[in-house]
């Protein structure tokens, strides 16, 4: 995870916890 912004961090998270559904 980068350190640029908590909210693309926390969205990277989400991601790696559960694939994204559309």
């Amino acid at each position: 995870v980068w350190n640029s912004n908590d909210s693309g961090d926390l969205q990277v998270l989400v991601v790696i916890s559960r694939p994204p559904v559309k």
